[in-house]
């Protein structure tokens, strides 16, 4: 298996596909069978992904409806690793099964009955490199990232999504997952050379990390991975499991507090700790019994972790959102 580490980062720059909507429709069209009404690119950090729209004839060809799935290509680092790639594929299934109050992606076959395919595409440095190819169907919804609700309730239903996925994947596994990823929390050390230095906090910190308890995780519940309903009341789901690791359990709701500092409740009410606590109490409460205060230190620091200590405290003891969210 093929570590991806701190090392390929600029690798995966270099590698990232440079796929526009025109041969994306060709590569649905020979792939999948599927001629594209629609195509239209989306973000993406190392791969390619298209928002694909396909009409289709109803049985008695009386009326066209219309399907939509995110057509993905993978950077050509995970390219080599389709274990990893079947990795996501078997976490999704798993999800389906086992979280069915959210709505997560899932695989769409090829016409040759593969869940990931292979094409030669070209990549960012030039070169025409064979990349993993997936159509997933879409989850219908807004990312949180676009949402301009700035109710801290919203926050509590991202935690308690973090949460259930948690609850939901501990009897999760998969040996891809096992993997060194930059992007883990439990690698923070390993980054200490981008760092002009450790402090004191830091070192503290790094003797409990023995003691914490490992799972299979999303990894990355940002606000652009995060879907919504429409008017912003509820959390529709998760995409992008591009950094699925066997890591700390801990490291989802952390992620998840990260986040919510920067959200809109966040920008609306001043109280990025609050709106942090907000996304951190439903893990208090869930079965997944979010541990150990000390690797959220990995995160809050001076001051700031003072005000945390509290609020984690309040949140555990299952204090109301708005009590925890004005505590200062």
């Amino acid at each position: 298996m093929t570590d991806i580490g701190v090392d390929d980062e600029t690798e995966r720059k270099s590698l990232k596909p440079a796929v526009d909507p025109g041969e994306a429709r060709r590569v649905l069209l020979e792939l999948y069978g599927l001629e594209a009404k629609e195509v239209s690119p989306l973000d993406s950090y190392d791969d390619n992904n298209f928002k694909v729209v396909v009409g289709h004839t109803s049985e008695d060809a009386t009326a066209m409806h219309t399907t939509v799935y995110t057509l993905k290509i993978h950077n050509g680092v995970e390219s080599s690793n389709l274990a990893f790639i079947e990795a996501q594929n078997a976490m999704l299934a798993h999800l389906k099964a086992k979280c069915k109050q959210y709505t997560f992606p899932a695989p769409v076959a090829s016409k040759a009955g593969n869940l990931i395919e292979t094409a030669a595409l070209a990549v960012k440095e030039g070169a025409v490199r064979p990349l993993a190819v997936r159509l997933l169907t879409w989850v219908e919804g807004t990312l949180l990232t676009h949402c301009s609700n700035t109710d801290p309730a919203l926050l509590e239903k991202v935690g308690e999504m973090a949460a259930k996925v948690n609850t939901a994947l501990a009897d999760f596994d998969h040996p891809a997952l096992r993997r060194h990823h930059a992007w883990d929390l439990a690698n923070a050390a390993q980054l200490q050379r981008y760092l002009p230095y450790m402090d004191d906090a830091d070192r503290r910190f790094l003797p409990a990390a023995a003691t914490l308890r490992s799972a299979c995780i999303h990894s990355d519940l940002n606000d652009a991975n995060i879907v919504v309903s429409a008017d912003g009341a509820a959390v529709v789901g998760a995409i992008d499991f591009g950094d699925a690791v066997r890591s700390w359990l801990v490291a989802e709701p952390a992620i998840a507090m990260a986040y919510a500092m920067l959200s809109p409740a966040a920008r609306a009410t001043g109280d990025a700790l609050g709106a942090a606590a907000a996304a951190l109490a439903p893990a208090t409460r869930a079965r997944c019994r979010c541990p150990a205060w000390a690797a959220l230190a990995l995160l809050w620091r001076g001051a700031a972790a003072v005000h945390t200590r509290a609020l984690w405290e309040k949140a555990s003891m299952g204090v109301p959102l708005r009590t925890a969210c004005s505590a200062r």
